[in-house]
């Protein structure tokens, strides 16, 4: 199955004209595959706010669990070390500590993996003919993942933006085509 349209851009400005034509038409799920990063992509693509509530709610979630399985453990086998208190807090911080950035890391991990589709056996973007030419330092590649019906949208955005059809694929309901300046 074929995944989407796909230009070719020698420059990274014309990567960001075209990635903010195609957003500026409506189009949200755009994917930008370069060899090295981009200045101004995440601009273009927008701040995603849900993770850095994540980690917060992680860090709630590590700090609570790191406390209640040491008050736990206190309370289920009393230790009288010294005459210290049965509850001694300040004891209880470095544990909670680490078990909090502990959960943070991992979690984080895992919900990235989660939102980025990985682990990806192999991107849709690998059938395009001239991918691998795409991404030598200096060559662009954009992918945008549309339908068929919506084809005759992207191609008038794109030329509107200034590119021309080097290549098209279709399979299915799905249409991958290359553009180029």
């Amino acid at each position: 199955m074929l995944y989407g349209y796909m230009a070719y851009f020698d420059a990274q400005e014309k990567l960001l004209e075209a990635l903010k034509a195609l957003k500026k038409a409506g189009y949200r799920h755009l994917e930008a595959i370069t060899p090295t990063p981009l200045e101004g992509l995440e601009a273009v693509y927008g701040h995603d706010e849900r993770i850095p509530w994540m980690a917060f709610f992680l860090g709630v979630l590590g700090a609570g669990l790191g406390l209640f399985l040491q008050v736990y453990t206190t309370l289920d086998y009393p230790h009288n070390a010294g005459g210290k208190p049965l509850l001694g807090w300040p004891a209880f911080i470095p544990v909670t500590f680490e078990i909090t950035i502990l959960t943070i890391t991992v979690g984080i991990f895992l919900y990235l993996l989660y939102l980025n589709g990985l682990p990806l056996a192999a991107h849709p973007a690998v059938l395009a003919p001239r991918y691998r030419e795409a991404l030598v330092p200096g060559g662009r590649a954009l992918l945008t993942g549309i339908l068929k019906d919506r084809a005759p949208l992207v191609r008038e955005a794109m030329a509107g933006a200034g590119f021309r059809p080097l290549e098209e694929a279709a399979e299915g309901e799905w249409v991958l085509l290359a553009y180029g300046r």
